[in-house]
């Protein structure tokens, strides 16, 4: 596990939650492991196909656990999709999507929950400054018409934090009532 810490103190806005990677990255410098990486955050300018060659490879696992009962949610396996901000730029933020693609996190008839990533990159030409950042996850409402998925926002602070208490399990006669609150707080 690269990250653990609470997510209560982690929303960055009211749609997600952003974790710093500053002690991840501190250990993955140290480690000697991934000279790749660390070569592509001591440059700056990189264009796409650069940046594609060395993400691609990469993917990255969440799991929730919740304190009260140490009950595991997995979020997703994230791969690489595409560029998301800042291509060439010193600051840069790479959307990285669930594998397969068409895992959600929960869905009912007419819509479904999938998890974004988005990973925070800061190059420099010191190999010692350029540094992972963080990751933002997000999660966005897909509604499904005529069999294709249409992506009508995301989720905010409160659903959000709804949502992983539902996924980390509740009693079945409470499922019901959970669905209807979600669908409620959209």
């Amino acid at each position: 596990m690269l990250w653990e810490g609470d997510v209560r103190h982690h929303w960055s806005t009211d749609v997600g939650v952003r974790l710093s990677l500053t002690e991840a990255w501190a250990t993955i410098r140290l480690s000697g492991l991934c000279k790749e990486l660390k070569d592509w955050l001591a440059e700056t300018n990189t264009d796409w196909e650069h940046d594609e060659a060395v993400l691609e490879p990469f993917a990255i696992t969440l799991v929730a656990i919740r304190d009260v009962d140490q009950a595991m949610v997995s979020l997703g396996h994230f791969s690489f999709h595409e560029h998301a901000n800042g291509t060439g730029e010193p600051d840069q933020a790479f959307l990285f999507l669930d594998s397969p693609r068409e895992r959600h996190l929960f869905a009912v008839p007419g819509f479904k929950f999938k998890a974004h990533l988005y990973l925070g990159t800061q190059h420099r030409d010191d190999p010692l400054v350029g540094h992972l950042e963080y990751l933002d996850l997000e999660v966005h409402r897909y509604e499904t018409h005529e069999g294709e998925d249409s992506r009508e926002g995301e989720i905010r602070s409160y659903p959000f934090r709804y949502l992983l208490t539902f996924l980390a399990g509740c009693q079945p006669f409470e499922r019901a009532e959970a669905i209807r609150t979600m669908e409620e707080s959209l």
